[in-house]
This record gives structure tokens, C-alpha cells and sequence, in this order.
């Protein structure tokens, strides 16, 4: 039988995993949200 600690430290290590699945996919969306802006800046907004 596995101890609390045990379990404890599994889920610590399956939420890290998934922050930085998290992280990785939130600075994807970034990149190219950033990218659509850019394309986007030309249209009505003069520099």
C-alpha cells in the first residue's frame, strides 16, 4: 500500500506536467494572436 506522501507527490508531479502544457500552449496562442495583430496593424492605424 502506498503512502500519503507518495500520492502527494504523484499529483505534484502530474500538475507540473500539465503547467507546462499550459504554458506552452498559452505562448502558442500568444504568438499568433501577435501574428494576426500585426497583420491586422496596416489596416486604419497609421504608425
Amino acid at each position: 500500500m502506498k503512502s500519503n506522501d507518495d500520492w502527494v507527490y504523484e499529483r505534484l508531479d502530474e500538475i507540473d506536467r500539465f503547467e507546462e502544457f499550459i504554458n506552452e500552449t498559452v505562448a502558442v496562442i500568444n504568438q499568433k494572436a501577435s501574428m494576426r495583430q500585426l497583420s491586422r496593424a496596416p489596416k486604419g492605424h497609421r504608425s
